[in-house]
């Protein structure tokens, strides 16, 4: 699902209740909503953007292809990845082509994604 919008739009908020709501359910909770159908995950896994850091030792990019790799590692098949304007830090041509091999890649294994971002008209919504 790609959750897309304006800044400030909610996207985010939007994300965290989704994880909110597949973590309560599977513990076994009422989740706050009118009506809510999901499978058991084996792991869910989040991607935020983080700012600016100073003892980062290489680029931002960088930095976010590092942590992505690190989440990919842990990963199994049912298991659900919240992206949350992943990989902004480059172009967007750059962040289509870096998500498009990613989201395809966690398709084939079967991972359910969850991928906000910004601009409407960027090459990312093209899914």
């Amino acid at each position: 699902m790609i959750i897309t919008g304006a800044n400030q739009g909610g996207k985010s908020t939007f994300l965290r209740r989704i994880g909110l709501a597949q973590v309560m359910m599977q513990c076994g909770m009422f989740v706050p909503a009118e009506s809510f159908c999901a499978n058991v995950c084996h792991g869910l896994f989040t991607h935020y953007r983080r700012g600016e850091e100073a003892s980062m030792k290489s680029g931002k990019l960088d930095e976010e292809l590092s942590r992505m790799s690190d989440i990919l590692d842990g990963m199994e098949p049912s298991s659900m990845l919240l992206f949350n304007e992943s990989f902004a830090a480059t172009s967007d041509r750059e962040e289509s082509e870096i998500a498009t091999q990613i989201v395809n890649a966690l398709l084939e294994n079967r991972i359910k994604i969850f991928l906000s971002h910004i601009c409407m008209n960027s090459p990312i919504a093209a899914f």
